[in-house]
């Protein structure tokens, strides 16, 4: 008897917390994804990379709505009991409070399950590919952004300027660069060329075919020299100039991974004398495994706070699920 009990809360439950996970999360999805809905549109991602960057924001954002959910499904459903008396009826027929916790801590104990796999092995992941997919679009920007007839200043010390740009073999043909790199001009054109992506802004090259390099420059004697060199092959480094591309570039120069971006053994492995990186490292780890015991907490503050009087009615474990679900949303990010 007691187990069709225990099914029967569980079911009245379900309904809630996938509700609020569902609503939670396309809320702050669309929120999230709208940072990149004009990256999509101007620079054709691969189908790939979206894939991939839509898995790593869901990621990033199921340790946040799963306890939410958890916490205003327990709440409104045993609300909801009790306003009809159910709770009432299951107390006067012998049934104690401790095992009306029992189907709380069962449906608590698989979503804690659910989030230490995503908080201690799936979060590392999703931070990883979350910046090498942006150093990808970084990179994609470079080759698409690129439009005709337009004099393009984005680049680094760098104007340039392409006639024709074949989109189906990315071929660029007449090119013109002017550079201003190392304090001298340089003027180059190009009859084609062809722009080699690498695994970052900094890396990628375009390759200059049949061209003309104008060079001015200061000999010892502080005089203006020109040179004028033919070329059948020549190679140019391209380096968006985008505050976006620089702060890409620094974090691509640490050898090192980002916090978000270790395991907890490497968290928990950070010497205290690297200081901050050290606080970061135990904030994080602590986080991590807080967020999953978190869960199972719910249950009993669901318990004690979710059976409200027939009075009060359904809205009271409406507001007091919304009240504590902003409480701990707070405490989550001001805790940091």
């Amino acid at each position: 008897m007691p187990w069709r009990i225990y099914r029967y809360i569980i079911r009245e439950i379900l309904p809630y917390f996938l509700l609020t996970l569902l609503i939670a999360t396309t809320i702050i999805f669309s929120q999230e994804v709208g940072r990149f809905a004009e990256l999509f549109v101007k620079r054709n991602v691969p189908p790939v990379l979206v894939r991939t960057l839509l898995v790593s924001l869901l990621t990033r954002i199921s340790i946040i709505t799963l306890p939410i959910s958890l916490l205003t499904g327990i709440f409104l459903a045993l609300a909801r009991m009790s306003s009809d008396n159910e709770i009432l009826s299951l107390l006067a027929s012998g049934m104690s409070r401790r095992q009306l916790l029992i189907p709380l801590l069962a449906i608590s104990g698989v979503v804690s399950l659910l989030l230490g796999v995503i908080t201690l092995k799936e979060l590392p992941q999703s931070a990883a590919a979350f910046r090498r997919i942006r150093g990808e679009l970084l990179v994609q920007g470079i080759r698409t952004q690129v439009k005709p007839r337009v004099f393009d200043t984005r680049f680094l010390h760098r104007v340039l300027y392409i006639r024709e740009i074949d989109r189906k073999t990315d071929v660029w043909k007449g090119v013109f660069i002017a550079s201003t790199e190392g304090g001298e001009l340089v003027l180059m054109t190009g009859e084609r060329g062809i722009l080699a992506l690498g695994k970052t802004p900094s890396s990628s090259q375009l390759h200059l075919f049949n061209g003309v390099v104008h060079r001015l420059e200061r000999d010892d004697q502080g005089e203006v020299v020109y040179h004028l060199e033919a070329f059948t092959s020549h190679h140019v480094r391209f380096d968006p100039r985008s505050s976006e591309a620089e702060k890409f570039r620094v974090e691509w120069a640490e050898k090192r991974p980002s916090v978000a971006e270790q395991s907890l053994d490497e968290l928990l492995s950070v010497p205290p004398e690297e200081g901050t990186t050290y606080i970061k490292a135990r904030v994080e780890a602590s986080r991590r495994l807080a967020i999953p015991l978190a869960c199972l907490l719910f249950a009993p503050l669901g318990l004690a706070l979710g059976i409200v009087p027939r009075a009060a009615g359904r809205s009271a474990g409406f507001m007091m699920s919304m009240i504590l679900a902003t409480i701990y949303y707070l405490l989550l990010f001001a805790g940091e």
